[in-house]
């Protein structure tokens, strides 16, 4: 087993670990634009549980979430 890379084989690495970086950040932000049920269940209820008083932003994710 060689311990050396030609510069064309670190270009290629390089390509796929750019193109690897850009699917998983279009996966992130998919997530992101498409949250689930229990991500926006567990979201309201840490900022429930944090909450000192009622807050605009909760009663916003209430009413999204029914």
């Amino acid at each position: 087993m060689k311990n050396t890379f030609t510069i064309l084989e670190i270009q290629q690495l390089q390509k796929e670990e750019e193109h690897l970086s850009h699917l998983v950040d279009e996966f992130n932000e998919s997530l992101l634009a498409e949250p689930s049920e229990d991500a926006i269940s567990t979201i309201l209820a840490y900022s429930k549980a944090l909450s000192v008083r009622p807050s605009k932003g909760i009663e916003f994710i209430e009413f999204l979430n029914n």
